[in-house]
């Protein structure tokens, strides 16, 4: 059940939390394709290191933390640490979601979370069908409410996405997307240009 749940959410938005911090640097700020290949190219070398060490002395990792380090590492060499919001965005900056300091703290309290969600729903089934004299009856009753449940959200998480993304592309429009993101690599290259030459 695990698998069949992770799968799809990972496949669905596993970018969410790079979309956060990540998405305008990696689509406007690099003044080049090969730069901005090469930035991937030191993210993937040093996320498999660090993954491959951390397994190897038995350490708690997770890639897509690690993914993220490294592109904060490239962000930090080309743009500089005032490029970061360190919590929200602002005006200087037009990132999609919340800064340095909203994604740690994300990632601190989602598994202090998660241990809660899952301490309360074990209390109530180890009350209510473990512990109970017709356990088995009972179990064969609550499985089909629960994977009920559990494809509901899946289902209502993958229409949330396509709605939103759906929305997104209506508001914008796929050729003014590109316009859009045409003028600002110009501009980028400009900026790089009058950087280069002091």
């Amino acid at each position: 059940m695990a698998a069949i749940i992770s799968v799809p959410g990972a496949a669905f938005d596993s970018s969410s939390a790079v979309d956060a911090l990540f998405s305008d640097f990696l689509k406007e700020s690099q003044p080049s394709e090969a730069f901005l290949m090469w930035s991937f190219v030191v993210v993937l070398i040093t996320a498999t290191i660090w993954l491959a060490l951390a397994t190897y002395f038995e350490l708690p990792v997770s890639s897509q933390q690690s993914t993220e380090g490294a592109l904060l590492g490239t962000m930090l060499v080309t743009e500089g640490f005032s490029f970061i919001p360190m919590w929200n965005k602002n005006e200087n900056h037009n990132f999609n979601g919340g800064g340095l300091l909203w994604i740690a703290l994300e990632w601190t309290l989602a598994p202090l979370l998660a241990c809660a969600m899952a301490f309360c729903l074990f209390v109530v089934l180890k009350t209510s069908l473990l512990r109970h004299e017709n356990a088995e009856k009972r179990i064969l009753i609550f499985l089909p409410i629960y994977h009920g449940i559990a494809a509901g959200l899946l289902c209502l998480f993958i229409m949330y996405q396509g709605v939103r993304r759906g929305t997104r592309n209506k508001l914008y429009g796929r050729e003014n997307y590109k316009i859009r993101n045409r003028e600002k690599k110009e501009t980028m290259k400009k900026r790089w240009k009058t950087l280069e030459s002091h």
